[in-house]
């Protein structure tokens, strides 16, 4: 098992629980550095956050708060139009909408929002490795084997 320092075990719990807006504040200190693709994290994030309240909205066949359910995809898919790679991955993404049941798209049919979460970890993870701060012990202990 790969040990991973308290702020990505921090991050990937975020991530795991599906605290979406948790997990892009967290990163936001990072936003500032120049090397540091924050477009394509924002995209990987919010893409599964939209998702999966299709997901959510397919398997109950109602969200238990239409009004707030709606306003989460709605919301979701405009933050989405901003870091969308391109115009056709955005559109492909609005489709979704339209589907009675997220499993109906051959591209999810047997999408689940654990494996999911564990998939947008992998996938921010590359992103965010050399910018998250090392824990302090750590840190102490790769300077005195270093020097």
């Amino acid at each position: 098992m790969e040990r991973f320092p308290t702020t990505f075990f921090f991050l990937r719990q975020l991530i795991l629980d599906g605290q979406w807006d948790d997990v892009l504040e967290f990163v936001q200190p990072l936003e500032g550095i120049e090397n540091f693709d924050s477009k394509q994290f924002h995209y990987i994030v919010i893409k599964h956050k939209y998702i999966e309240l299709l997901c959510i909205r397919s398997e109950t066949g109602i969200f238990q708060n239409v009004d707030v359910a709606v306003e989460e995809v709605v919301k979701s898919l405009a933050d989405l139009e901003k870091y969308c790679p391109s115009k056709e991955d955005y559109n492909n993404l609005c489709l979704l909408v339209t589907l009675p049941r997220l499993s109906d798209h051959f591209d999810y049919r047997n999408w689940n929002p654990s494996n999911a979460r564990v998939n947008c970890f992998k996938a921010v993870y590359p992103l965010v490795e050399k910018f998250l701060p090392l824990d302090k012990k750590q840190n102490h202990i790769q300077l005195k084997a270093t020097g």
